[in-house]
């Protein structure tokens, strides 16, 4: 599940990052916020608590939307 979930991330970061796709930028951001989402909720609701990676993988994932947020309103 981790490499899939890598997979996501990369994939989406390469479509952010490509300059062909400039012009949807905004709808990519907001497409990674949202699977940033649903990666918190899904850990929320069948992930290891008691992992400290777990809980260290979502405060990057949060400082990751905020950060995204942040770009949006530029």
């Amino acid at each position: 599940i981790f490499t899939l979930n890598a997979l996501g991330y990369v994939s989406l970061l390469v479509l952010w990052l490509l300059p062909a796709l400039a012009a949807r930028r905004r709808l990519i951001t907001l497409a990674f916020i949202a699977y940033t989402l649903v990666t918190i909720a899904a850990w929320v609701v069948m992930g290891d608590k008691t992992s400290l990676i777990g809980w260290a993988d979502k405060l990057v994932e949060a400082v990751l939307v905020a950060m995204l947020v942040i770009t949006l309103r530029r």
